[in-house]
Parts: structure tokens; C-alpha cells; sequence
């Protein structure tokens, strides 16, 4: 299951943490009560946003949303629109739970994205990627 923080109010563009915390622990309460087994892929969209200017803030931003979204319960934590090799490799470590990356033009090939310890890739709105010309470049080694 995708939980996503995005608000959809282009003045205030992600809910509130607290807000999306609460949401990430119902749905695993429930879950858990219910006996359902439940993959909750909690996503923030801070890289998603415009660019700032400040790509430390927008890194702090997200491992703290991550890493609050990994404590509610969490099980996959999940960052489109980040697409640095490093700065994913940084994510994996400081996260310290399965990440999720969002595979687009731009987006390493995935060996390299399994190479810095992505967990999983997703493809978004697959109908556009084959037009996109990038599916042979994530193949590449």
C-alpha cells in the first residue's frame, strides 16, 4: 500500500508530518488487527517539489520524513524524484530500510541502483516509458 504526503494544495504541497505519521501507524494497526499482511510503502514527495536551491535541506527533509514514516511502521520508504547516485546511496544507509526509488529519464540504470542498496524501483506511469528512450539505459550495466 502507497502512502503519499503530497497535499495537492500548491501553497502548503506536503501534509503535515505528524498528519502523515498518524495515517502510516493506523494503517499497520489495522492491518495487524485485521491478520492482513500489508506492505506500507510510506512516499514523500519533497523531491518532487521545486528545487529550493538548498539540496541539503531538501535531503534533510527527506530522511526525516523517511525516517519518521520508518517508525510509524513503515516497511519501504519511498523518494521519487531523486535521482543523484550519491545522494541515493546516502539515503539508503542514513534511512536504514528498504528505499523505493522512482525510475525516469535522468534516473540511474538500475545495476546501479541495486548497487547503492535500492531496495525497489518503481516505473510510475508506465505507458510513457518506453517513448521516453530510457528503458535500454536502465538495463545498462
Amino acid at each position: 500500500m502507497n502512502l503519499e504526503d503530497a497535499s495537492g494544495n500548491p501553497d502548503h504541497p506536503l501534509i503535515d508530518l505528524q498528519l502523515a505519521v498518524d495515517k502510516i501507524h493506523a494503517t499497520r494497526e489495522a492491518a495487524t488487527e485485521l491478520g492482513v499482511p500489508v506492505v506500507v510503502n510510506a512516499r514523500t514527495d519533497v523531491y518532487l517539489l521545486p528545487a529550493s536551491g538548498y539540496a541539503e535541506a531538501q535531503y534533510s527533509e527527506t530522511l526525516r520524513r523517511l525516517i519518521a514514516y520508518r517508525d510509524a511502521g513503515a516497511d519501504c520508504a519511498f523518494a521519487p524524484g531523486l535521482k543523484d547516485a550519491e545522494t541515493i546511496a546516502r539515503l539508503v544507509k542514513d534511512v536504514q530500510c528498504p528505499l523505493n526509488i522512482l525510475a525516469v529519464p535522468g534516473t540511474p540504470p538500475i545495476p546501479k541502483l541495486e548497487e547503492v542498496g535500492v531496495a525497489r524501483v518503481s516505473l510510475g506511469q508506465v505507458r510513457c516509458v518506453p517513448r521516453s528512450g530510457c528503458c535500454g539505459e536502465w538495463r545498462k550495466s
